[in-house]
């Protein structure tokens, strides 16, 4: 059945790659989640190629979600294995996962046992060695470091290379596992082993110091390259993805906006748009005509002169999707060279049904710039529109809940005005819950009480029912909860990651911690409290971000990123 299904799924694909495991580093990249999201993953896409491209290195894909629905590609043993070659990892130097989300987490433990592999970091001896890397990682690595042999944290253009190079000369020269550590620790920017720190408790539970042992820096600075080589694309094609068929081309990285809940925002400071032009290169050189093109970014609405890039591409024959729209950037220009390019579905993301809490946030959108966006896209004849909104947000209150339904309404009436009469397609409303991330003006906010998410979604639930044309989705609250305990939790939260792995029921797992979850997950943090993730420095200052935290608590608007040849607001460009 494996082998048949390996068939299946490479006969579907352009682009893979097949080498000789004799060629040198071979590096089993994981990721721990379906096969389709994998492969809708540009991230996971650029790693495969950067491995790929050296001549003394290898890497093959291999994936777990999971869900009884989607079967693992498995040996007669029932061992994972590799989709190129169908090597059990074990066979592997190399054992690299890529984190995107923090739910993703328990199946890392899961891969580990298919593997044959001790769970336990320090109950393996010798190779393979297991690292991990992604933006799931270099939020907040700890739940993951009872695990872990180390992280490669940052953006994989700036220290991939060094770091596998130093890997493929331990691994050649039978290093031990402690000396490669060490001489990643420091040799390579942003690779963190979690052996090399001790954390220490003060008696109330909280995180008082982050210890490092000899050898290892005190402090680990993830990478992130001031200028952007050419745009990252697809390396593979296959119909079977979330985006069938479709090339992804990055169009930049980061945004200026500052919306306050939001990594990507301050993480990846200062925003780095790619040229327009170099972007209509990439997606020209890598597609054909009738090919569809999926232009990805934080900031895509921003680019300069998206009108003009998305006209050329309709004109040579490409289909045009966006990652999201920005309402208040949405031009009818834009609006209609995206219909010309096959447009048929677009994204926009109040976040929130009040204005109030809006600038809470720092999304800074006006209604009528909602409303006029809407109108827009179907003056435009984008038939179908997806609208994103969160609950749960600090300072949140029920009328905040409730405004999100009046809102939606008023929309729908735009789009019915507009539309005069022709099909008016499918309005998706998709409700998340707020989980505070880590290096944002919100990470010291706490996660609102199951009890209370579930109560505003079934206002909402209750609002739109009944609504012709308008579609309703939403989060489940106790899974944005183990999220939250996952994107907030120290290295404690391994030992409930452990214990729901072998017992098969995270909550049971939870209910038996000597740790009660709600400390890392409801509480509020301290100002001066040290986080989990403190070890890291990257993205704004922490006092920019406890300013923003208040300023956000006020309701007050912050500008965002800045111009970084004039502004060091935040601290990251000085």
């Amino acid at each position: 059945m494996a082998a048949a299904r390996r068939e299946r799924l490479l006969g579907a694909e352009e682009g893979f790659v097949l080498k000789d495991p004799g060629v040198g580093l071979n590096v089993a990249l994981i990721f721990p989640n379906t096969y389709r999201a994998a492969m809708s993953n540009l991230g996971f896409h650029a790693v495969y190629g950067f491995i790929n491209d050296r001549t003394d290195a290898l890497a093959e894909r291999a994936f777990f979600s999971g869900d009884p629905r989607e079967d693992p590609i498995v040996d007669s043993r029932g061992r994972l294995i590799t989709l190129e070659s169908g090597r059990v990892l074990d066979k592997f130097h190399l054992i690299a996962f890529s984190l995107s989300f923090e739910n993703d987490f328990p199946n890392v433990l899961s891969i580990l046992d298919a593997a044959g592999l001790p769970l336990i970091s320090s109950e393996r001896t010798g190779w393979p060695m297991v690292i991990a890397g992604g933006v799931a990682a270099f939020l907040n690595p700890e739940p993951l470091a009872p695990f872990i042999d180390g992280f490669l944290l940052g953006e994989a253009e700036a220290n991939l290379d060094p770091f596998l190079d130093i890997v493929k000369d331990a691994a050649f020269r039978g290093a031990s596992r402690k000396e490669t550590l060490g001489l990643l620790a420091k040799d390579v920017e942003g690779f963190y082993a979690p052996s090399g720190y001790i954390h220490r408790y003060d008696d109330r539970g909280r995180l008082t110091s982050i210890e490092p042992r000899e050898g290892f820096p005190g402090e680990v600075a993830p990478p992130h390259p001031a200028e952007l080589p050419e745009p990252l694309a697809s390396r593979i094609r296959t119909p079977q993805t979330e985006f069938a068929n479709m090339v992804l081309v990055e169009a930049g990285r980061g945004c200026p906006r500052g919306c306050r809940f939001c990594a990507a925002g301050f993480v990846y400071r200062p925003p780095r748009p790619h040229p327009w032009e170099r972007i209509r290169d990439k997606a020209t050189h890598e597609t054909s005509e009738g090919d569809k093109v999926g232009l990805v970014s934080p900031a895509v609405a921003d680019l300069e002169n998206l009108d003009t890039l998305c006209a050329h591409l309709a004109k040579e024959g490409r289909r045009v999707s966006l990652s999201s729209l920005r309402a208040d950037s949405l031009t009818p220009e834009l609006a209609r060279a995206l219909y010309a390019g096959g447009l048929k579905s677009a994204t926009l993301a109040p976040e929130a049904g009040t204005g109030r809490l809006r600038m809470v946030i720092n999304k800074g959108l006006a209604e009528e710039e909602i409303l006029a966006a809407a109108r827009l896209l179907a003056e435009a004849r984008v038939p179908n529109l997806k609208l994103y909104f969160m609950v749960g947000l600090p300072t949140e209150t029920a009328e905040d809940v409730r405004e999100i339904v009046p809102l939606v309404k008023r929309v729908l009436h735009e789009r019915r005005k507009a539309l005069k009469g022709r099909t008016r397609g499918l309005v998706t409303v998709s409700v998340s819950c707020f989980v505070p991330k880590p290096f944002t003006p919100f990470q010291w906010a706490g996660f609102m009480e199951t009890a209370r998410l579930k109560e505003r979604l079934a206002v909402l639930r209750k609002g739109f029912r009944g609504i012709k044309g308008l579609k309703f989705t939403s989060d489940v609250p106790k899974w944005a909860y183990v999220q939250a305990l996952l994107s907030r939790g120290d290295r404690r939260v391994g030992d409930i990651l452990l214990s729901a792995h072998r017992s098969g029921d995270i909550k049971r797992a939870m209910s038996e911690s000597p740790v009660n979850p709600d400390f890392f997950v409801l509480r509020e943090r301290e100002r001066d409290e040290l986080f989990p993730w403190g070890i890291m420095r990257q993205g704004a200052d922490r006092d920019f971000l406890w300013e923003e935290y208040q300023r956000g608590l006020a309701a007050q608007p912050s500008p965002g990123c800045h111009d970084p040849e004039t502004c060091a607001a935040c601290g990251v460009c000085e």
